[in-house]
C-alpha cells in the first residue's frame, strides 16, 4: 500500500462515492479534516484506506475493477492492508494520536468477502452495528420549549471567547479539538448551546459540512453532547433542532446523524427531532493495545448480559496482566484510569460466585484486592458474592480488606 500525498486525494473520490453520507470521508479528500490515505496504485487507485484523524475511523473501499469478475480473493492485497493497519497506521496513532487507541473499521463486507479476515488479523475487532439516520426537513419548534432559566445561544467565535463558563474546556475539547478553531466553526459550521446561568448544559454543532459527491447537495453530520447534571431533561432534542433549523436555512439538504446500535438514547433523541433511519452497517471496533481491546470486548459482552463471553475475555486479559505482558503494563486506557484493572477482577469474581464457582470467584477477588480494590462496604452489600459468605476464604478476604483500609 502507498500513502497519496495530500494534493492527490481526489483520486480516490469515485472509489467512495457510495459512502456519500459519511462525511467525513469527503473532508479528508477535501483537506478540512485531518486524515490520511493509502492506496494499492498511486496513479490508477483500484482500492484505497482512508484513516482520519478525528474520529479514527478507518473507510476500506475498492472500484469494481478492484475485484475479479470470478470473485476470486486477492489475498496480496488483503496482506498488505493488513500490514498497513498493523504496522504503519496503528504505531502512528500510539506515537503521535494518543487520543485515537480505538478504532472502527467501515466496509462492505461483499465486496471484500474472502479477504476480511486477512484484513483484519491480528487486530481481533467485534462487529458491532453502527447507524445512520438521515433528516430533510424540520419538525420540532424548540422555541416554546426552551425551559426557564436557560437561554439557547450560538455557537460562535463570541461564545468560544467566554472563559468564565463552566463547561467551555470540554466544549472546546470536544468541538475544537487540536485540528480547527473557533473562526474554522463559525465559517464552516452551524451550532446552537443551551447555557444555565454561568454554565454551558448542551449543544450540537454541525460537522464536516461539504457536498460529497457532484450533485449529491449540500450535506452535514451533526454532533451533540449535554454535560452531567442535564442529561434525561430533553436538552439534547432543543439544541439538536435549532442547528437543524440553521443548517436547513443555510442551504444544506440532508443532514445526517450517526450512533452506535447500543446508544438507544441517542437513537431516541434523532428520531424526536425527525431523523430517520437510513443506514445499519456493521463495523469492525476495537482498541490497538490487545490488553485494552480484551477488557473492551469484555465491556461490550456485559453490557449486553453475555457474561460468559465476558468472563473470558477478562480472563484472557488477565493471564496477561499476571504474566507482566509488555502490551498489559503500557496499555493507555489502564495506564489512564489505574483502578481498571481491579475493577476487572471484581466484575468477573462476581460473575463467578454467581454460578457457584466458589474457588476461582474468591481469587479473583483476591487479585482484586492485589490490584487496588478497597471497598469493603460494596464487598459485604454485593448480593452477587452471596454465595461466599461464611466460607473461610471469604472471611480472610474481608480481614485483609479492612486491615488495609485501617492502614
Amino acid at each position: 500500500m502507498y500513502e497519496l500525498e495530500p494534493n492527490n486525494y481526489e483520486r480516490v473520490r469515485p472509489l467512495y462515492a457510495d459512502w456519500w453520507p459519511y462525511l467525513v470521508i469527503f473532508a479528508v479528500i477535501d483537506g478540512t479534516c485531518p486524515g490520511r490515505i493509502y492506496v494499492d496504485d498511486p496513479r490508477v487507485p483500484r482500492a484505497a484506506l482512508l484513516w482520519d484523524h478525528v474520529e479514527g475511523e478507518l473507510y476500506l473501499a475498492r472500484s469494481a475493477e478492484g475485484r475479479s469478475r470470478e470473485m476470486v480473493a486477492d489475498e496480496p492485497l488483503a496482506r498488505a492492508l493488513n500490514d498497513c493497519i498493523r504496522h504503519r497506521i496503528r504505531p502512528y496513532a500510539e506515537a503521535h494520536l494518543p487520543d485515537l487507541s480505538e478504532y472502527t473499521l467501515y466496509c462492505d463486507p461483499a465486496a471484500w468477502e474472502g479477504e476480511l479476515d486477512v484484513v483484519l488479523d491480528g487486530l481481533n475487532p467485534m462487529a458491532h452495528h453502527r447507524k445512520l439516520y438521515l433528516l430533510e426537513r424540520a419538525q420540532v419548534d424548540w422555541r416554546a420549549r426552551v425551559p426557564a432559566g436557560f437561554t439557547m445561544v450560538p455557537v460562535d467565535e463570541s461564545l468560544f471567547a467566554q472563559r468564565d463558563l463552566a463547561g467551555m474546556d470540554t466544549m472546546r475539547d470536544w468541538v475544537l479539538g487540536d485540528w480547527r478553531t473557533a473562526a474554522d466553526v463559525a465559517r464552516q459550521e452551524a451550532g446552537f448551546c443551551l447555557v444555565h446561568g454561568d454554565a454551558l448544559a448542551s449543544w450540537c454543532v454541525s460537522e464536516y459540512t461539504c457536498e460529497p459527491v457532484p450533485g449529491a447537495g449540500r450535506m452535514a453530520h451533526l454532533g451533540i453532547y449535554t454535560r452531567e447534571g442535564y442529561r434525561r431533561q430533553g436538552l439534547a432534542t432543543l439544541v439538536a433542532a435549532a442547528t437543524v433549523e440553521r443548517c436547513l436555512a443555510s442551504g444544506i439538504e440532508q443532514i445526517g446523524w450517526h450512533c452506535w446500535e447500543a446508544n438507544v438514547a441517542s437513537a431516541a433523541t434523532a428520531e424526536k427531532v425527525g431523523f430517520e433511519l437510513a443506514r445499519d452497517a456493521v463495523v469492525y471496533n476495537g482498541c490497538w493495545n490487545p490488553f485494552d481491546n480484551l477488557l473492551l470486548q469484555a465491556h461490550y459482552h456485559a453490557q449486553a448480559d453475555r457474561m460468559p463471553q465476558a468472563v473470558a475475555c477478562w480472563e484472557r486479559a488477565f493471564a496477561m496482566w499476571e504474566a507482566e505482558d509488555p502490551e498489559a503494563l503500557s496499555a493507555p486506557h489502564c495506564q489512564a484510569h489505574p483502578g481498571t484493572v481491579a475493577w476487572c477482577y471484581y466484575a468477573a469474581g462476581r460473575a463467578r460466585a454467581g454460578w457457584g464457582q466458589t474457588a476461582v470467584a474468591l481469587a479473583h477477588l483476591q487479585q482484586a484486592v492485589d490490584n487496588g480494590w478497597s471497598d469493603v462496604g460494596r464487598l459485604r452489600e454485593d448480593e452477587d458474592l452471596a454465595s461466599l459468605h461464611g466460607t473461610p476464604g471469604w472471611d480472610a478476604l474481608l480481614s485483609r480488606l479492612r486491615d488495609a483500609n485501617a492502614d
